[in-house]
């Protein structure tokens, strides 16, 4: 699915996307959606099937990244998006 690698390009590139809400220091750091999170739940609603495939294709993805590194901000970051996909699928996917 094109739009599915399309996002796993951009997080390879990118990794967790954030931002201020405005320019000043004590702004508020706002964290962007994750497009693969965002493909697999579109997905989700036309064909159950696929997005649960693909949901486990990105928790092995993660883990293999994520295997060699030993920071600890590095398996945090990991943990909070298999957190995040493991809700999502007993959620979503579970109709």
């Amino acid at each position: 699915m094109e739009a599915f690698e399309l996002a796993v390009q951009n997080f390879k590139e990118k990794g967790d996307q954030t931002e201020r809400a405005s320019s000043s220091r004590v702004s508020a750091v706002i964290q962007l959606p994750d497009q693969r999170f965002t493909v697999i739940f579109a997905l989700a609603k036309r064909d159950p099937a696929r997005a649960r495939k693909l949901s486990e294709q990105m928790l092995q993805d993660d883990a293999r990244d994520v295997a060699g590194k030993s920071e600890p901000e590095d398996r945090r970051k990991h943990e909070n998006r298999n957190h995040r996909l493991q809700r999502f699928k007993s959620g979503f996917l579970s109709v």
